[in-house]
C-alpha cells in the first residue's frame, strides 16, 4: 500500500532490530549504529523527493532512545499483538549516533520510530508514496529492517479494534555491512536503487 488510504492522514518510518537467534548469548556482538534517518515523500508523476522527517539525534547526548520513540517488544512466541513495551535501554546516543546493542536482549524486537508526518496537505495525494533513507552499520550477529506505516492523524493512539494505523511496507532484512556505514534507501520500488546496493538476509528471525 504505498499511497496513504481514505482516512488516513498522517505517516511515518520505522526501524526495528533483532539478534540473528533468539535466547543468543549476550557476548556474541550484534550491534546496531544510526546515523541519521530521513523519512521522504515521493511524487509519482514527477519523481520530486519531499524531505517529511529527519532524524539525526543532535542534542541527545549521553541517553538512551526516547520512550516515545521506540521500544522492546517481546519477540517470542509472537509479538506486536499489543502495543506493550518497555523502554529500548540497551540503547545510547552518543556523538550524534543512536547505538543499539541488540545482543543484550535476544529475547526482543527493538523496534523504533520517527515522528509522525501530516501528509494531507501533500499535492496529487493519491500519487505520493512513502520511503526511508537510512545512514546505518549493522555489526555481528543481528540484522535491521525498515518499514512505513500511516496513522489516522499525527496524535491518534494504538487501537486494535478498529485500528488506527495501517502498514504501507515492510523492507527486507539488512545483516551485517562488514564494518562499513551504508546509505540504504527503502523500499526500492518507491525509493530506487541506492549507490550501493545490500543483499538482503533472509533468515527466519522470528
Amino acid at each position: 500500500m504505498p499511497h496513504a488510504p481514505d482516512g488516513f492522514c498522517a505517516a511515518l518510518g520505522w526501524l526495528q532490530a533483532c539478534t540473528l537467534e533468539k535466547d543468543q548469548p549476550a557476548d556474541r556482538l550484534a550491534r546496531v549504529s544510526i546515523d541519521w534517518i530521513a523519512f521522504k515523500a515521493k511524487d509519482g508523476l514527477t519523481g520530486e523527493e519531499r524531505l517529511l522527517v529527519r532524524e539525526d539525534y543532535a542534542g541527545q547526548e549521553g541517553g538512551a532512545l526516547p520512550e516515545g520513540s521506540g521500544g522492546l517488544y517481546v519477540r517470542s512466541p509472537s509479538w506486536f499483538l499489543t502495543d506493550e513495551h518497555s523502554p529500548v535501554w540497551n540503547s545510547e546516543v552518543a556523538g550524534g549516533v543512536l547505538a543499539i546493542d541488540a545482543a543484550q536482549t535476544p529475547d526482543n524486537i527493538i523496534h523504533f520510530w520517527t515522528e509522525r508526518a501530516d501528509v494531507s496537505g501533500l499535492p496529487r495525494p493519491e500519487q505520493q508514496a512513502y520511503f526511508l533513507e537510512v545512514r546505518v552499520k549493522v555489526e555481528g550477529a543481528c540484522a535491521l529492517q525498515l518499514g512505513c506505516d500511516f496513522w489516522r492523524d499525527v496524535t491518534a493512539p494504538w487501537t486494535e479494534d478498529p485500528p488506527n494505523n495501517c502498514e504501507s511496507w515492510i523492507s527486507d532484512w539488512i545483516c551485517d555491512t562488514n564494518g562499513a556505514w551504508r546509505t540504504v534507501r527503502a523500499p526500492l520500488a518507491i525509493a530506487g536503487r541506492p549507490p550501493a546496493v545490500l543483499a538482503p538476509c533472509l533468515l527466519p528471525l522470528f
